[in-house]
């Protein structure tokens, strides 16, 4: 992306009002990155909207995975319209969104994924394949019911902040599928289930998405 069109987007985004969703850290998520990018590069454009005080592309046995943060000195100064302008890194369209602090949420460190929409071909492994991306994986299941997959399933991270990348990435595909990523908040968890009405789940579940009844 050219230096004048990065000018020209900046002059169109309104400064000086703290960003509805950014918390108090200032943290972003920046999903869906170019492989080449490095965290140097990925600095050097962010810091164009703000002095920033860390930047990092996250990676595994040295090989990017595709996500890495940002962290602004000055949260107050990032535009109102940040998360919702077009952004690209390396040539490559990238997905920014805040990282809402943990404390912010609620969740208590949420280390476990809902998968909903699976495809009838899922398997752990391919599961593990995909969300392995994000972190390690401890646990992986597809929940089914009569030998037959009920195309929803859960993957549990070692760490918070890898379940919290995963669930921030919007394109998840498992053979060729879209797939439905929502935090599992803990029973008695509020969460999305005063929304929809189920006690004791934080998420969608098979229920409320029409595939059956909810896991007991």
């Amino acid at each position: 992306i050219s230096h004048n069109l990065v000018t020209k987007q900046l002059k169109t985004m309104d400064r000086g009002k703290p960003h509805p969703e950014h918390g108090a850290a200032g943290k972003y998520f920046i999903g869906g990155l170019a492989r080449d990018t490095t965290s140097e590069s990925l600095r050097t454009y962010f810091q164009l909207f703000g002095e920033l005080s860390d930047a990092i592309v996250m990676s595994k046995d040295g090989r990017s995975r595709g996500f890495g943060f940002v962290t602004y000195a000055n949260p107050e100064g990032v535009p109102t319209s940040f998360t919702t302008s077009m952004h690209v890194v390396d040539g490559k369209q990238v997905d920014v969104k805040s990282a809402i602090q943990e404390d912010e949420l609620g969740g208590g460190g949420i280390k476990k994924l809902f998968l909903g929409g699976l495809p009838p071909t899922a398997t752990k492994e391919k599961l593990e394949a995909h969300f392995g991306q994000f972190g390690t994986i401890t646990d992986a299941v597809v929940m089914e019911k009569g030998g037959r997959p009920r195309g929803f399933g859960f993957v549990t991270y070692e760490k918070d902040e890898q379940a919290d990348a995963a669930a921030k990435f919007s394109s998840h595909t498992i053979d060729g599928k879209m797939v439905d990523v929502k935090k599992a908040e803990p029973k008695g968890s509020m969460g999305l289930a005063g929304q929809f009405g189920i006690p004791g789940f934080g998420v969608f579940t098979p229920y409320n998405m029409g595939m059956g009844m909810p896991m007991p």
